[in-house]
């Protein structure tokens, strides 16, 4: 194996490296939105009573959130949709 394929492997590695960097990366801003909409936790207070949060907007907000359930998947292929190249399919060999 020669230097220039050496370098060849190292410039694929390092390109497959930063993919899968920016498929975590999607992956965080998907979940962390979905997080995001989520009730807060119910709480007892010192003398015992129990709070929790009751959204006037309930309707919109279960919509809102099961949109965004549902397009996980869509979510997730976007990114590789953006990094598919044919770089990666000839460094496979």
């Amino acid at each position: 194996m020669d230097y220039d394929e050496l370098t060849r492997r190292y410039e694929a590695t390092q390109y497959e490296l930063r993919v899968e960097q920016a498929r975590y990366q999607q992956a965080v801003r998907v979940l962390s939105g979905i997080y995001a909409m989520l009730y807060p936790p119910r709480f007892t207070k010192p003398d015992g009573k129990v709070m929790e949060f009751h959204s006037p907007m309930l309707h919109q907000q279960m919509q809102e959130l099961s949109d965004r359930i549902r397009a996980i998947p869509e979510e997730l292929n976007a990114i590789d949709a953006v990094t598919a190249s044919p770089r990666t399919a000839s460094t496979e060999e």
